[in-house]
């Protein structure tokens, strides 16, 4: 009875941690990507709070964004997809190739779109907050 009841627990603990991995996996595609000099629209910007509440805005509107697979969404209001490409190294998301309404667009990730970033050091003396951007 014991191990049984070990073993619920075990499994939901297992579940929850897999939900909340995959919950912050959306914060990869967020922010500002440029497009090169001449596209029909120069920037398109990711917001959003989860996989399933991602917004693509532009000049030329916004639209929700429907996720599919991994890296790779629908853009709903223009009939088209979004495939967000990764760094070879690092893997964090560096650019994003658009396919919508007869457009195809590819563009670079903005260093620093996506917010603020805390560093913390601890020497012996002093302990020192770094702000960037």
């Amino acid at each position: 009875m014991k191990n049984g009841f070990l073993i619920v627990i075990f499994i939901l603990c297992g579940t929850v941690f897999a939900q909340a991995q995959q919950d912050t996996t959306f914060k990869t595609y967020l922010g500002k990507y440029r497009f090169v000099d001449g596209s029909v629209i120069p920037s398109v910007e990711i917001a959003g709070d989860s996989l399933k509440a991602l917004t693509m805005s532009s000049e030329a509107g916004s639209s929700p964004l429907e996720y599919i697979t991994t890296d790779r969404f629908t853009i709903t209001n223009f009939n088209g997809t979004a495939d967000f490409k990764r760094h070879d190294s690092t893997k964090q998301v560096n650019a994003i190739h658009i396919e919508a309404m007869g457009y195809i667009l590819d563009g670079t990730k903005e260093e620093g779109a996506t917010g603020w970033t805390w560093s913390m050091y601890y020497t012996d003396q002093h302990l020192y907050a770094v702000l960037k951007r």
